[in-house]
């Protein structure tokens, strides 16, 4: 779990989560384990499936929008982890 490190509330709310369950409140506790499962959970309904059909449409958009603008994508590009880089995008050029 990432935090921003600059937030007013952080050491409140990191010595809530580090005194669970012996800590005056839980308020804390409660919203991040909900929050946490909630973005766990398998099938239509998670975050984590949205995120990944989310992505799926993103792709499939990006490669429509090449084929219509006739751009050819360096098969070098996704060997990094899929990380899309536009620098190695090169426009065909058209031979009569």
């Amino acid at each position: 779990m990432f935090l921003p490190e600059m937030a007013p509330w952080l050491m409140n709310y990191v010595d809530e989560l580090a005194s669970f369950p012996t800590g005056l409140h839980d308020d804390a506790v409660d919203s991040t384990t909900q929050a946490l499962n909630y973005l766990r959970e398998p099938g239509e309904d998670g975050f984590m499936r949205w995120l990944v059909k989310s992505n799926e449409t993103q792709r499939a958009q990006e490669k429509e929008w090449e084929k219509q603008h006739e751009v050819e994508v360096d098969p070098r590009e996704n060997g990094g982890g899929g990380v899309r880089e536009p620098a190695l995008a090169v426009k065909r050029e058209s031979r009569l």
